[in-house]
């Protein structure tokens, strides 16, 4: 990454500029003016091998999306279905979230 693509941010991590998040394909077809809007919502956080991200039934109001690497997932709260959106449909929810 690019040292210009780093934003400062008040939260946990590194924010990164629009410019970069439109290179990674989960944020392929958001409008850049809604990414910019929301600018400093995304960080990018470095985990070692072992750390804890989150636990389950803890508050929170993070998503994670991998960019390299891998992580486990243990969840003991039996689901009766579990299922997936395509990016297509998270980009369309990250429209849907711009304040009017």
């Amino acid at each position: 990454m690019n040292p210009n693509d780093i934003v400062e941010n008040k939260l946990e991590g590194e924010s990164i500029s629009t410019e970069a998040l439109l290179k990674i394909s989960i944020f392929e077809g958001v409008p850049p003016a809604l990414l910019e809007k929301n600018r400093g919502a995304v960080v990018r956080r470095r985990f070692r091998k072992g750390d804890i991200i989150c636990r389950e039934g803890d508050y929170g109001s993070t998503a994670f999306y991998i960019l390299n690497g891998k992580a486990k997932v243990f969840i003991n709260t039996p689901f009766s279905h579990v299922s997936t959106s395509s990016q297509k449909n998270l980009g369309l929810a990250l429209q849907g979230l711009s304040a009017k």
